[in-house]
């Protein structure tokens, strides 16, 4: 957990550390079906926003490109619309 406390005009932050899961979920819709993710981000205070990744062939993570197919809602679900192979 990270916390900061300023005392001047009063700054108070808080983050917990994301779940980790040694057993990820594969996710295999059917082509032409859409897929939707979410995410279960640690409290925190102010609350965080949330992007989604990708890690590239030289193991960086880049937020993935949204697109028509590809979308995010202001809670931070993503959808995929028509899932190809």
């Amino acid at each position: 957990m990270l916390a900061a406390v300023y005392h001047g005009d009063v700054l108070l932050v808080v983050v917990n550390r994301f779940q980790l899961f040694w057993n990820p979920v594969i996710h295999r819709p059917h082509v032409g079906a859409a897929l939707t993710l979410r995410c279960r981000p640690p409290k925190s205070f102010p609350e965080g926003m949330i992007y989604w990744g990708q890690y590239t062939v030289g193991g960086r993570l880049e937020p993935l490109e949204l697109t028509e197919r590809v979308s995010q809602d202001y809670d931070g679900i993503i959808l995929f619309f028509h899932a190809y192979n």
